[in-house]
């Protein structure tokens, strides 16, 4: 996901003036490893922030001492629904030392991950919606959260060479947290997009789709399928989760009314049924 540079003028403010990574992932509504990358190195900390930077560390491990202490299952094979978890707290999830959160505007969606997580590892989902609308679905647990460490990267060695129905379920994520539909009425130039800053992932992403007969390219920060007939495989095969909604109500929004990312791919594939929309 992209952000203006204002975002990240002002992480890079509240930053200098001592507040945590956990703070400004809070206020900006922007995930804490996100912060971390923009932050990290460009941003240096006089005595008074460090100083501030520390006490509000030492109150929230002792907050969250609790939680900190779950201990969760940690199953080793890999299936359909333990790659649906680790692929979405890839794609929009955000760590901090006891805890994952789960970003997306989506309710639908949010639930949905939390009942793959609950079913999985016996995690009570912790949820709260931030001033956006994006709903920040929090699973605590620090053994989970080093759980996550080691089988993020694992995920990624594995899923090139995984069962069909896994790199489908890696896919469905991605297209998920990352994608979206997007039709041009005045040109009629339609096409299915999905953002991804690490080239590496675009490269992998380009590689799956191909073995479900979807012929993409790469463009800049992008996955994009723009051919009838990719989409149409992307539709049957992959598809946009039934939660996804468009939102009317931004500045560049075409559509002056609530429509599925799934409905808008159907009226892509079927140009007719955009005349009368």
């Amino acid at each position: 996901m992209s952000y203006p540079q204002k975002i990240r003028d002002q992480a890079k403010t509240l930053r200098k003036r001592g507040f945590s990574l956990n703070e400004i992932s809070a206020r900006l509504n922007v995930p804490k490893a996100t912060i971390h990358d923009w932050v990290s190195h460009s941003v240096k900390l006089d005595k008074k922030a460090r100083s501030r930077i520390a006490r509000i560390t030492v109150k929230g491990q002792k907050r969250g001492n609790v939680k900190r202490l779950i201990i969760v299952p940690k199953p080793k094979n890999w299936d359909k629904a333990l790659v649906s978890v680790v692929a979405h707290l890839l794609f929009d999830g955000g760590r901090s030392s006891a805890r994952y959160t789960y970003y997306n505007s989506s309710i639908g969606m949010a639930r949905e991950v939390a009942g793959k997580v609950k079913g999985i590892f016996g995690l009570k989902p912790h949820r709260r919606t931030v001033e956006n609308g994006v709903i920040r679905t929090t699973f605590y647990s620090a053994d989970f959260a080093r759980y996550l460490d080691r089988k993020i990267p694992a995920l990624l060695k594995y899923i090139p060479n995984a069962r069909g129905e896994e790199r489908r379920e890696f896919l469905r994520a991605f297209f998920d947290d990352e994608g979206n539909a997007f039709y041009d009425k005045k040109h009629r130039h339609s096409r299915v997009r999905g953002y991804q800053r690490d080239r590496k992932m675009l490269v992998l992403i380009k590689k799956l789709l191909s073995e479900f007969n979807i012929e993409s390219k790469i463009e800049r920060n992008e996955i994009v399928i723009s051919r009838k007939k990719d989409m149409d495989n992307f539709r049957k095969e992959i598809n946009f989760s039934a939660h996804l909604f468009l939102n009317p109500n931004r500045k560049n929004s075409i559509w002056k009314r609530r429509i599925s990312k799934r409905k808008l791919l159907d009226m892509i594939i079927k140009p007719e049924s955009l005349v009368s929309s």
